[in-house]
């Protein structure tokens, strides 16, 4: 759906470069905001789940997917901070 829209925000020929420059980029900083939980949430929480089912027990991972999942505020603040103007 995001390159899509890029796509699409592209060959508009009725917006002003300026207009769809802006739009390209808060679409970039909105994909930005969806890969980023992903990433440090979804992906641990993924990671939990399927440790679970299969019984499987290994401190040292959990304790990996536990730092990503803290790690979360800290680059999200960042990546709110670098993509917004």
């Amino acid at each position: 759906i995001i390159f899509h829209t890029l796509y699409t925000i592209r060959q508009l020929k009725i917006m002003s470069d300026k207009t769809r420059g802006i739009h390209i980029r808060l679409t970039k900083a909105l994909m930005l905001q969806i890969v980023i939980p992903g990433v440090t949430l979804l992906l641990p929480s993924l990671g939990f789940n399927i440790m679970y089912r299969m019984r499987l027990d290994s401190p040292e991972l959990a304790r990996i997917m536990f730092q990503i999942m803290g790690l979360h505020s800290i680059v999200h603040s960042i990546t709110i901070i670098l993509s917004t103007d």
